[in-house]
């Protein structure tokens, strides 16, 4: 997902975010029923909650894309890492 990020502006990237968010909230509803119950039945809320973390997602790996990322022991930028 960090490359849809990186290489196309927010609106392609609303394409690739949509699929997963939705999908993360599918596979995670166990977890707090009556928030998921709400996301999935609210389509005003789940917009709204939707837009909030696409915004943020896409920011940060679009910075991510613009710092160097320090490996262990060496120094540089490390092509595909988003674990920062």
């Amino acid at each position: 997902m960090a490359d849809h990020a990186q290489n196309n502006s927010l609106d392609n990237f609303r394409l690739v975010f949509d699929k997963k968010f939705l999908q993360t909230i599918i596979t995670r509803v166990d977890t707090n029923e009556e928030i998921f119950k709400k996301i999935l039945d609210d389509e005003d809320f789940r917009t709204t909650l939707g837009e909030f973390y696409l915004r943020k997602v896409y920011e940060r790996l679009q910075a991510t894309a613009e710092r160097p990322v320090i490996a262990k022991g060496g120094t540089g930028f490390i092509p595909g890492d988003t674990s920062s």
